[in-house]
This record gives C-alpha cells, structure tokens and sequence, in this order.
C-alpha cells in the first residue's frame, strides 16, 4: 500500500501467489501465514536502499483483484498496492523521531496513541499524508503486548478516504519496534481487513534454541479393575 513509502509504488515486481503458506524466517525469528489470496514480495532491499526502515514483510494481493486505478502527482496506483501488509522494523533513530522508542512505548494506551499519531503526521505533512486518529487498543501480536491504532487517512491527490491500522510492538528483546500496517480504501476496508486479521494472528515469534518448554510426560492411566459378577 501507498502508505507509508508512495514511492516504493514503482518497486512492486510480479511473483507467483501463494495461498495460506506458512513461512518461517530464521532470519529476524518469526513465523507467519499468507492469507489467501495474496503473495510475497520481497522488497527489503530496495527499502534499505532509500530509507532508514528495514521492510522484511510486504504481502501484496494477486493481481486480478484491483477495482481501480489512482493516480497521484503522475504516478500510479492500485488497490493492490494500497492492501499490502507490512512489517517495518524502526531504526533508534526513527522510532525516536516518530515518538516510537520502547521509552515512549513504555505505556500502551490512548495517550501514547494519540501521541504517535501527531508526531507521525507532523514527519510526513510534506508529502502530503495524514492520518485522523479514531481510536487504539491494547492488544496481543504473537503473545506479546502491542498497541493498535485505527485512522481515517488521506493523502494529497487523491479524493478517496482511507482506513489504516497501524500495531506498534516494542520488543525489548531485541531491542526493535515492530510496526504492523495494513489500508484500504474506506468503502472496502471492513472486507479487506479479514486478510489482515488472519495475517495477525498467525504471527508467532520463533522460540531460542534450548528454551523451549519440554512436552508434559503422559500419565498412566491405572487400569480399571474388573467388576466382580454377582
């Protein structure tokens, strides 16, 4: 989706679709499910190329299921692009200008909601998005607290509403801020989003070598003792 970098609009290469696939990357430890429906693409590299956001989720749906083109300032975009999934790890850097660093993490609630919204909008006025907080929860990504956030947005050129909802994950562990995003177009939101909720909960942190917790050993079942005839 166009939400957060317009410009990777032009990244998008076509791949083949994958439906319900789990995959497991060792790399940053987790583990996940693609939604029917949509595919992987793996655009990190290019991320890390003109930005300071590592992008190692970008889930985009298949091609077919566009409604309509958007154009904006000259280029292109579709539905498919603005229903993405993503994950983007904040650098210290950026999680600190964003008021998003585990310090200002520390409570998840409205006010700390509110506040990542004004910053965020402040940051990106020059490109001319924004987002009209409606209201955020606390809430659990991969058995661990997060703060979800839902907001109209709009961007400069385009006459439509959008729907985002962000998920901030502080992870003290490794000292990263996970930032969860998902859009769509306000008339398409409520049908859209079910993909986004299923990507959600199957997302799982992969536990470390040697802390896993051993399987319960069974316990014997004595056997009954025959009942003695009359």
């Amino acid at each position: 989706m166009r939400f957060v970098l317009p410009a990777l609009a032009a990244l998008a290469l076509a791949s083949p679709a994958f439906a319900q696939q789990k995959v497991v990357d060792t790399n940053y430890g987790y583990s996940y499910t693609i939604p029917a429906g949509y595919r992987v693409e793996d655009i990190r590299n290019e991320v890390g190329a003109i930005s300071q956001l590592e992008n190692p989720i970008h889930l985009e749906i298949n091609e077919g299921t566009t409604t309509r083109d958007l154009e904006v300032g000259g280029t292109k975009g579709t539905l498919q692009w603005l229903s993405t999934i993503q994950l983007l790890l904040l650098t210290k850097e950026v999680a600190t200008v964003l008021g998003a660093s585990p310090h200002d993490l520390r409570e998840l609630n409205e006010t700390t909601a509110r506040s990542f919204v004004r910053t965020f909008n402040a940051v990106t006025k020059v490109g001319g998005l924004s987002l009209d907080y409606q209201r955020s929860a606390k809430v659990k990504v991969g058995g661990e607290d997060a703060l979800a956030i839902l907001c109209n947005a709009s961007e400069q050129g385009i006459s439509e509403y959008f729907t985002a909802r962000l998920l901030l994950l502080p992870r003290s562990q490794d000292n990263k801020v996970y930032l969860f995003v998902f859009g769509a177009l306000n008339d398409e939101y409520e049908n859209k989003v079910k993909a986004f909720d299923k990507f959600m909960a199957s997302f799982k942190f992969l536990k470390a070598p040697g802390t896993e917790k051993p399987a319960p050993k069974p316990k014997p079942v004595p056997t009954p003792k025959p009942k003695r005839k009359k």
